[in-house]
């Protein structure tokens, strides 16, 4: 659109918003006025302008998101061509529907697929404390009938409850040692006898070689003093 144009469009707007306003010649507020809603048709309304900054901005980041996607994907394409050719071989007997349904079931690409940017799942930013998620998730628990609620006195149980089967265990596999079913542990020889590593109140803590009456007569015989 020209300017001229342009300026007759905001022209037709001030005359439509004034339209009917009497003595616009003589009256100084009515002229007050005039000038006001010229001023803003020209100048434009901020707000609308700011969203209309927004909306630009938003079209040129997706235009630039694009870009960059489209900019990868040649890229991953333009690797996997270079870096080694097309290596699949069909089947001895010409028929690999076999192999694609192995593929299928099992959730695996093919060797030579090359991932697109829209494979990924989108990230998601959860702008809310810990503490909101945490109350929001217990809040959506609320009218469940199939959880027990975990309180003091239920948590308490359960810990005893476990350690009463981790000693049920214990006790089977030591019983099952014994009978030579398995192998003991020095823990499970001192639970079943603890004298055995009870040192003698007598025993002295340096040992010391005990000397021969033969090896008495040698240092005798050699003592010239």
């Amino acid at each position: 659109m020209g300017k001229k144009a342009e300026q007759k469009k905001k022209d037709k707007i001030v005359e439509d918003k004034t339209f009917g306003l009497k003595n616009k010649n003589r009256s100084a507020k009515v002229q007050s006025y005039i000038q006001s809603v010229s001023k803003s048709v020209n100048q434009g309304n901020p707000n609308e302008r700011k969203r209309t900054e927004e909306l630009e901005a938003k079209r040129r980041a997706r235009e630039e998101k694009k870009a960059f996607e489209a900019e990868m994907a040649k890229l991953f394409r333009d690797v996997g061509k270079a870096s080694k050719p097309a290596t699949h071989q069909p089947p001895e007997d010409g028929d690999d529907h076999e192999a694609e349904a192995v593929d299928k079931n099992l959730g695996c690409a093919p060797e030579d697929y090359l991932f697109q940017p829209e494979d990924f799942d989108e990230v998601r930013y959860d702008e809310r404390r810990l503490e909101e998620q945490l109350e929001a998730e217990r809040e959506a628990l609320k009218d469940r009938t199939d959880l027990t609620p975990v309180t003091e006195e239920s948590f308490q149980a359960w810990k005893a409850m476990k350690r009463a089967q981790a000693a049920e265990l214990e006790l089977a596999r030591v019983r099952k040692a014994k009978a030579g079913e398995g192998k003991l542990r020095g823990w499970d020889l001192w639970q079943m006898d603890k004298e055995l590593f009870v040192d003698d109140d007598d025993a002295d803590e340096q040992y010391e070689r005990e000397e021969s009456p033969d090896e008495e007569e040698d240092e005798a015989a050699y003592d010239l003093s």
